[in-house]
């Protein structure tokens, strides 16, 4: 399915008059890469990671953002790059967002960011500038947001009906322990 999807990313993205309009093409796109990196997952008893696969991984990249192959190509490699990189890199790494995780909030305001700095023309400043200006705006509002609002939040994640049944007969055996009726 993956393959199909990406031969059908090419298709649209290289060949005119041929596919979808561009935002559906893109979404087409992103569905790729999320498969590439579902199918990562089911094959990882498969998968070797070690530096020569990286080395192969990095020169298809360049390789194909140099012939404008990425799509077609570049994503397996940038995806294997990603995985590696997840692997390799010093324990020391795997404590960013340990505590303070800000995924999710950049998720919520990049969008109306970057559309509100287009609407203000900034994108006629060049692909860089606008990106690091929304960067700029974004991770901010995103920290203060987390902050505020997602931090205080968490504390309630292990408790009500969402934390499970599991959480509800807690509650029930620690009352009768201490001699409470849970009726």
């Amino acid at each position: 399915l993956a393959i199909g999807l990406m031969v059908s990313a090419v298709v649209t993205d290289h060949v005119p008059g041929v596919g979808w309009t561009t935002p559906q093409s893109r979404i087409l796109s992103l569905v790729c890469v999320f498969l590439i990196g579902a199918s990562f997952r089911l094959y990882a008893h498969h998968i070797r990671i070690n530096w020569r696969w990286a080395t192969v991984a990095g020169l298809v990249v360049v390789a194909s953002l140099m012939t404008a192959g990425f799509s077609s190509v570049g994503r397996v490699g940038l995806a294997y790059l990603v995985l590696w990189a997840g692997v390799v890199l010093p324990k020391s790494c795997h404590k960013v967002g340990a505590k303070t995780d800000l995924s999710y909030s950049i998720y919520i305001y990049a969008w109306p960011t970057a559309m509100a700095l287009t609407s203000l023309g900034v994108p006629d400043w060049g692909y860089v500038p606008f990106v690091l200006l929304t960067f700029a705006i974004v991770v901010p509002v995103a920290a203060v947001s987390f902050h505020l609002i997602e931090k205080p939040s968490l504390r309630w994640k292990d408790r009500g009906p969402s934390a499970g049944i599991d959480s509800i007969r807690d509650r029930f055996r620690h009352r009768r322990v201490a001699g409470v009726n849970p009726n």
